[in-house]
């Protein structure tokens, strides 16, 4: 039975993302040298990780809001149609940094729990890992994390922060001033 050329295609690209994933993983260990290591292996957000990564931004939007600042104080951004949708991204990786740092200058609780979703850690273990983060996460590991999270999920990140999301926050904002 000859194989059709749509399925050959398929069964090539499946090839090509298993020998070289369009996103690569990132594996450390959580005080490797202490006396109880915590293992990570960093994977893009599946579903229900885009949905905790934007509740726990939500909720930290709401905390800052309720300290009197606006979205456009906090996000000290062009428009998004002024953004340079262009193949050169590095204008909208800026913005996306200095909005994320922002957003930690007012609610600095907010990079634990940002990390836990990234890391998949389990509800019943925040706790625990945020207070390891604390202690034992090195500057090395942490801009390895956030470097993957960004490699892993640009897309996901751009079309919230370009597209639905930035309708929604237009749409909240317009609200806010009637």
């Amino acid at each position: 039975m000859p194989t059709s050329t749509k399925t050959k295609a398929v069964e090539e690209e499946n090839v090509i993302e298993i020998l070289e994933p369009s996103s690569a993983e990132y594996s450390f260990i959580l005080g490797e040298d202490g006396p109880d290591p915590l293992s990570f292996n960093q994977k893009p957000l599946n579903f229900m990780g885009k949905i905790k990564l934007f509740s726990v931004l939500s909720e930290t939007l709401r905390k800052v809001m309720d300290k009197d600042v606006s979205i456009s104080d906090l996000l000290d951004a062009p428009d998004s149609d002024s953004l340079p949708l262009s193949g050169d991204r590095s204008g909208e990786a800026d913005i996306f940094v200095k909005s994320i740092a922002s957003v930690l200058e007012y609610a600095p609780e907010a990079l634990g729990d940002i990390f836990c979703v990234i890391l998949a850690v389990p509800a019943s273990q925040q706790e625990y890992v945020k207070g390891r983060l604390d202690e034992e996460l090195t500057d090395e590991q942490a801009f390895a994390v956030l470097n993957t999270f960004v490699d892993q999920n640009w897309e996901v990140l751009h079309d919230f922060f370009t597209g639905q999301g930035m309708s929604l926050f237009k749409k909240i904002t317009a609200k806010f001033q009637k």
